[in-house]
């Protein structure tokens, strides 16, 4: 009888870690599957990744920065190879924290995502000094009235 009464004390413990075990294991097998996408920000993807390590973390498991680094390193877009080559190169990416990786990708995303034409701040568009005058040619190339002809009817 008190064998009985241990089972039912031990039994829930028992079904928990299974239970546990079964997560951990679905967990660790998303991590394995995720993948950045095309349309998705550094900063989402950053966050998805903190998630799926929070998560982990909640089920008694960690994911390292070394390790998260390397996820992120391996599943992002095609587009990001030549920064990660040169954060390869001058980082010991075992110390490599994180947060330091994932800014690393988003200055180079900043870069690489400016309007073709220069930069934005408010709205407003920035040109360098070769855009402006390459505008300014062309607005006083179009108001000069080259190959209009002229509009008479307005002579008195």
């Amino acid at each position: 009888m008190e064998d009985q009464k241990v089972w039912e004390v031990i039994e829930p413990a028992i079904e928990m870690a299974v239970d546990v075990r079964k997560d951990k294991k679905m967990l660790k097998s998303d991590f394995y599957n995720m993948r950045m996408k095309e349309d998705e920000s550094m900063d989402q993807y950053a966050g998805r990744l903190s998630a799926m390590s929070v998560k982990y973390s909640n089920l008694g498991g960690t994911l390292d920065d070394a390790a998260l680094v390397k996820k992120l390193f391996d599943t992002v877009p095609e587009h990001f190879i030549t920064v990660i080559a040169g954060i390869e190169q001058f980082f010991d990416l075992s110390k490599l924290a994180f947060k330091e990786a994932v800014d690393q990708l988003k200055v180079f995303e900043e870069r690489t995502l400016r309007p073709i034409g220069g930069a934005t701040i408010d709205g407003q568009l920035l040109l360098n000094q070769e855009e402006l005058e390459a505008r300014q040619k062309k607005a006083v190339g179009e108001g000069s009235g080259k190959g209009k002809s002229p509009d008479t009817s307005a002579r008195g």
